[in-house]
């Protein structure tokens, strides 16, 4: 993997790395970010009708999807916060 080589490690260890280091404001308001996406995801997924259960069914029948989606918001984060960081 092209992360492994550039940052030496998994995208998930690295981000706890920055994230346990980078300064607190900085990763403060990229989790704020990211959890308002997050409510605005389930707002968007109840009002067209998906439920719990697909959200749950859909995980579980697509863990490539869901390991290489977690993979890209860990290294999203994790680039904008050392950006700002410098």
């Amino acid at each position: 993997m092209i992360f492994d080589d550039i940052f030496g490690g998994q995208p998930k260890d690295k981000f706890f790395d920055i994230v346990y280091n980078a300064n607190r404001n900085i990763v403060e308001n990229e989790l704020e970010i990211l959890f308002s996406e997050l409510v605005a995801l389930r707002e968007l997924a109840e009002s067209s009708g998906i439920t719990q259960a697909q959200i749950d069914s859909f995980k579980a029948l697509n863990p490539d999807a869901m390991e290489s989606g977690l993979n890209d918001i860990y290294i999203d984060i994790t680039g904008k916060i050392l950006t700002q960081n410098e």
